[in-house]
């Protein structure tokens, strides 16, 4: 033991020698524990999983947080950051750290980004704010942090880092987790860029699908769409093939973003989870509007905001725009359904558009008329618009 003392000793002479006399006794002590900061940081019980001193993690995070705050403008927008405190509030109340307070800011940059640190401080950027389709996909991010918290990820990552930095920054370290005053602004930057380093550098395969599966099961817990883990790992695949690369929390880019997709798609599959994309995802969306043309009103139906049919008549009672809304309602419950472009083909008469034994429209003669154009041409550019506006959708979501 004097021997191994000693030698820690030894290695930090040099920054001892750059502190006043008074302060090198005050630090002395803290010194003599530094051979023991690995059995402090970690101890590890029956099943081998390690297990943190609580007040320490949160000491670490607090520090890094400190450094992160000057690092980066924080958005103010109440709206926004109850939205995030709500989600991370539920979320935590069924992780396996139910305990911990999560503490959540939003990061005034445009990319698109979450990231963890010690202690429950969980951040993430106006940008992913802005490119989630729902709450489910904001939950499933939050999640994914809140898992790499609860199963101590950055705190394992710290460590080894501190273990393999130990003759530069161990010292450091342990001095400025005990409050030690020695140390000058440069230095505070050094020990508190470690802990935040420890994340931003990222995390092995096994941490990623660990935190995955983990959110997966806060999800089911918490009452969110599970589907959500789905569609923005897929996201992360897109990003990975588009040649986009992030390098921190959950949308870090790696060869295997589209093997973690697939593996979530697995668990979704065999715990008898329907996966529905477009019950997360802002998908393809029918809806009818007002037109005139040439004095008269027609009800148009639009897929975002490509026109596929302008219905010019009245039929059965119902106005052209009454017929535009029940045209768009039907696409609107198939696509929820989950309809594919094979299934969408014209009726019988050709005057149609049908698919899972639902009549989508139908072209009546004086909508024909109106038009100046055979039902059956209308029909068929309605039927081309609607597979291929599924097709553009089925590609866009490829990986």
């Amino acid at each position: 033991a004097n021997h191994v003392t000693g030698t820690a000793i030894r290695r930090n002479a040099e920054w001892y020698n750059r502190v006043e006399s008074m302060k090198m006794r005050r630090a002395l002590p803290f010194l003599l524990i530094l051979v023991l900061i690995s059995p402090l940081l970690a101890a590890r019980g029956e099943d081998s999983s390690p297990r943190y001193d609580p007040a320490l993690e949160k000491k670490i995070g607090a520090r890094a947080a400190e450094v992160i705050a000057k690092e980066y403008e924080f958005v103010e927008d109440e709206e926004a950051l109850a939205r995030v405190h709500r989600i991370t509030e539920r979320l935590g109340k069924v992780s396996a750290r139910p305990e911990v307070q999560y503490q959540v800011h939003i990061i005034k940059v445009e990319t698109i980004n979450a990231f963890a640190i010690s202690g429950g401080w969980v951040y993430c950027t106006e940008g992913l704010l802005q490119a989630v389709e729902s709450d489910d996909e904001l939950a499933a991010v939050l999640a994914h942090e809140i898992a790499h918290n609860a199963l101590y990820h950055p705190m394992i990552v710290l460590e080894k880092k501190n273990k393999a930095s130990a003759t530069t920054n161990a010292g450091l370290l342990l001095g400025f987790l005990f409050g030690i005053p020695v140390f000058d602004l440069a230095t505070i930057a050094v020990v508190g860029n470690l802990a935040v380093t420890a994340v931003l550098t990222g995390y092995t395969r096994e941490f990623e699908q660990a935190a995955d599966l983990e959110a997966l099961d806060y999800l089911i817990a918490a009452k969110f769409n599970p589907v959500g883990l789905l569609t923005v790992l897929e996201g992360l695949a897109r990003m990975a093939n588009s040649g986009v690369q992030v390098d921190l929390g959950i949308f870090q880019t790696h060869p295997y973003a589209r093997d973690r997709a697939r593996v979530i798609l697995a668990q979704l599959r065999e715990r008898g989870i329907p996966v529905n994309r477009r019950a997360v995802t802002r998908g393809l969306t029918a809806h009818a509007q007002a037109a005139t043309v040439n004095d008269v009103t027609l009800g148009r139906v639009l897929l975002d905001d490509e026109v596929i049919f302008e219905t010019a008549a009245t039929m059965a009672g119902r106005t052209p725009l009454e017929r535009a809304q029940e045209i768009a309602d039907r696409l609107n419950e198939l696509f929820d359904a989950g309809l594919e472009l094979y299934e969408v083909r014209l009726t019988d008469a050709g005057t149609g558009v049908i698919a899972r034994g639902v009549v989508i429209l139908t072209v009546t003669d004086c909508d024909a008329e109106f038009h100046g154009q055979p039902a059956t041409d209308l029909a068929q550019a309605a039927h081309a618009t609607i597979r291929h506006r599924l097709w553009v959708e089925k590609v866009s979501r490829a990986y």
